[in-house]
């Protein structure tokens, strides 16, 4: 499991919003997308589009996202900067083969959208006779300023 970065739109987000006058208003929908090639800090990558492939909606929350210390509840205190999925995420059963699954990446809305963070993911293959529920090792994603 890679770690996740901030993409380049969450980076002028983040500035914006602490050093500027731009307001940043929290998602209230993060959608997790599958990709067969690697997307960048700035975009890209080739995101599964066949065989009845849909972005699954994990929305910030408690429940569904542990505090930086891990766990599900209290304001996150610890040091690393990670959190990951305290629920499984579960894509529909395809339709069609998806190819083989090795990144995700973290959206605001279901089709298009801001992509806020992006990570190396195991690989995995997505087949008619077989569906993805992505539960563990967690989806962690770790925001660390780049050096």
């Amino acid at each position: 499991m890679g770690t996740a970065q901030a993409s380049d739109a969450l980076e002028n987000l983040f500035i914006d919003h602490l050093f500027r006058s731009a307001a940043w208003a929290k998602p209230t929908a993060l959608w997790v997308a599958l990709f067969t090639s690697a997307p960048s800090d700035a975009g890209g990558g080739v995101e599964v589009s066949t065989g009845g492939y849909a972005r699954v909606n994990l929305p910030p929350g408690d429940g569904n996202w542990t505090a930086t210390q891990g766990g599900a509840t209290g304001v996150s205190n610890g040091t690393g900067g990670m959190t990951s999925n305290n629920v499984a995420i579960t894509f529909a059963a395809p339709t069609a083969d998806w190819a083989t699954v090795g990144w995700f990446a973290l959206f605001s809305a279901s089709s298009g959208g801001t992509m806020p963070g992006i990570s190396a993911s195991r690989a995995l293959t997505a087949s008619s006779s077989s569906w993805v529920m992505y539960r563990g090792p967690p989806l962690a994603v770790t925001y660390r300023p780049r050096t």
